[in-house]
């Protein structure tokens, strides 16, 4: 009995042994088969770009936008306040496994007259294609000075979404909108002109005045709290607007009133109060 239970014990450590063995192996196999793979994704120029093509830039500068790109792909976590990515450094720029369909908004905002950027990749031919999208001008939008201080008007290109992206001069005529802004004191750009809650009503503001014909001779906003845009004519009324809703349904109504007769001599025109005109 004694013979067969230490034949027995021998047995047992011996395919505990062999357990331990294959474990090793497996282990030891599974490390080199992933560490190939590695060496193969980094070696191989399979996955190497050789041309990186950007197109759709007319304003911003290629090497401003390789630049981004570098410091986005490479560098994303250093640029962003965090820590540097030592694997995508070590991948290197042209690895096209580490390149994103698209750079997040995050990134843009380093250049604020981006409004998008977009990645294509081709494995067969190993390019990369990068589309960028500038953002277009929309108006101009000036921050005067108070009436107590010295400082000089600052004025900004913004474009149909409210966005600050260039710094401009102000201008005057009707080819060129210009909002000035008595209420606030700062822009920053890559900013909003106004806070969302108000800027799809800005915009419909001035596509109606865009669209009506009027010659305008200034455009203001005088006072955030009163919540509206004063317009100015060259030989009418003066021309309120609310920013509470949108004014898409004023044009039809402004334009009626203009059709009258003795328009150039009315006061004002008043659509400060929703689907309501007052007039005198």
């Amino acid at each position: 009995m004694q013979i067969d239970s230490y034949v027995s014990d021998r047995r047992k450590k011996r395919k505990k042994r062999q357990g331990y063995v294959w474990g090793i192996a497996i282990f030891l196999a599974a490390y080199f088969i992933c560490l190939g793979i590695f060496l193969f994704v980094v070696r191989s120029p399979v996955f190497q770009a050789q041309k990186i093509t950007i197109e759709g830039n007319g304003v911003v500068s290629q090497a401003d936008i390789m630049n981004l790109l570098e410091a986005s792909i490479i560098n994303h976590g250093a640029i962003m306040g965090g820590t540097h990515s030592g694997l995508k450094a070590f991948l290197g720029f042209r690895n096209m496994l580490i390149w994103p369909d698209a750079l997040p908004s995050s990134t843009l905002a380093f250049i604020p007259q981006l409004a998008g950027v977009t990645i294509s990749k081709d494995y067969f031919l190993r390019t990369i294609t990068v589309t960028v999208a500038e953002r277009q001008p929309f108006a101009v939008w000036c921050l005067m000075p108070a009436e107590n201080t010295q400082g000089d008007e600052q004025c900004f290109w913004f474009d149909g979404e409210g966005t600050v992206f260039e710094r401009t001069l102000d201008t005057q005529g009707n080819a060129i909108f210009v909002v000035h802004d008595y209420a606030q004191s700062k822009l920053a750009l890559g900013g909003k002109v106004l806070p969302d809650k108000f800027v799809s009503n800005l915009l419909s503001i001035i596509n109606v005045l865009r669209t009506s014909g009027l010659s305008i001779q200034t455009i203001a906003l005088n006072d955030l709290l009163l919540q509206q845009i004063d317009v100015t004519t060259a030989n009418g009324p003066a021309i309120s607007f609310s920013l509470r809703f949108p004014s898409n349904d004023d044009l039809a109504v402004l334009k009626n009133i203009m059709a009258k007769p003795g328009f150039s001599k009315l006061q004002y025109i008043d659509f400060t109060v929703e689907n309501r005109a007052y007039y005198k």
